[in-house]
């Protein structure tokens, strides 16, 4: 039996239309919700998971064992840099 390898058009539609339909419902409940500054609020919350996410990347392309969990790797790497900021008295 042979079977259809054609894809669905609402399969790879559906990502940015949800996403377009939760910009529109952000912007009409908030006004400030398209401004410059919650985007750049975003960006910067958002980039320190993405450098994350990359070097992690490099681990499983290199078939490395590690724990693929992003949110652990933050945390710990957090725990580490609150552990050395007296020895190494960096700045609160």
């Amino acid at each position: 039996m042979e079977t259809s390898r054609t894809p669905k058009i609402g399969g790879w539609i559906a990502v940015p239309v949800g996403i377009l339909l939760i910009i529109a419902i952000g912007a009409v409940l908030s006004p400030r919700f398209l401004s410059i500054s919650n985007f750049s609020n975003i960006l910067l919350s958002m980039s320190i998971v993405g450098v994350i996410v990359v070097g992690m990347t490099f681990v499983f392309i290199s078939n490395g064992m590690a724990d693929l969990s992003v949110p652990a790797t933050l945390a710990t790497g957090a725990i580490i840099v609150l552990r050395a900021q007296p020895v190494l008295a960096l700045a609160p």
